[in-house]
C-alpha cells in the first residue's frame, strides 16, 4: 500500500510540474508563419470632357466638338453611367445656379448642349456625382469638374 502512495504522489507531482511549466511557455511566430504580399496600387481614373478636357476656361466649340465624357484609368476599362451638370451664371455680380440636370450615359443631352450654346461667357458648368463602372463594380468619382465658358 505504501508503494502505491509513493507512486501516486510522484505521479501527481510530475503532472503538476508539467502543467505549471506548460503554462509559462510562450509561442512566438516564426517568419514562415506570416505571409507578406505586395499589391500594386490602382491608379484613380481620370474624367475627360469632350476631347481630353479636364476643366478650366474653354470655348463652347471645344466643349461641343465631342459632347461626351470619357474615363481613363490604367489597366481597368471604365464606362460612364451617369453624372450631374449644373450651370452657374453671373447675374448682377451674383452667382445664380440653375437646377441640376442628370445625364444617363456618357454623351450630353440636347438640353445640356442647348444651354452651353445659349449661356454667356463666364458661365461655370459643373460636372459632379460622376458614376463610373468597371468589371470590379460601380464607383462615384469624388471630384467636381468645372469648366468656365469662354
Amino acid at each position: 500500500m505504501k508503494k502505491y502512495k509513493i507512486t501516486l504522489l510522484l505521479s501527481a507531482f510530475i503532472l503538476t510540474t508539467n502543467f505549471v511549466v506548460a503554462q509559462k511557455v510562450t509561442i512566438t511566430p516564426t517568419p514562415s508563419d506570416t505571409t507578406v504580399s505586395h499589391t500594386k496600387p490602382v491608379r484613380e481614373p481620370t474624367i475627360h470632357i469632350g476631347n481630353s478636357l479636364t476643366g478650366g476656361r474653354q470655348t463652347k466649340d471645344a466643349i461641343l466638338e465631342n459632347p461626351c465624357m470619357s474615363v481613363v484609368g490604367g489597366e481597368v476599362e471604365w464606362s460612364i453611367l451617369s453624372y450631374r451638370v449644373t450651370f452657374v451664371r453671373q447675374v448682377n455680380g451674383n452667382g445664380v445656379e440653375d437646377a441640376p440636370i442628370t445625364v444617363r450615359g456618357a454623351c450630353f443631352t440636347n438640353e445640356v448642349i442647348s444651354k452651353i450654346k445659349s449661356y454667356p461667357a463666364g458661365t461655370n458648368v459643373e460636372f459632379s456625382d460622376i458614376k463610373i463602372q468597371s468589371s470590379a463594380g460601380v464607383k462615384i468619382v469624388p471630384t467636381v469638374l468645372m469648366v468656365q465658358l469662354n
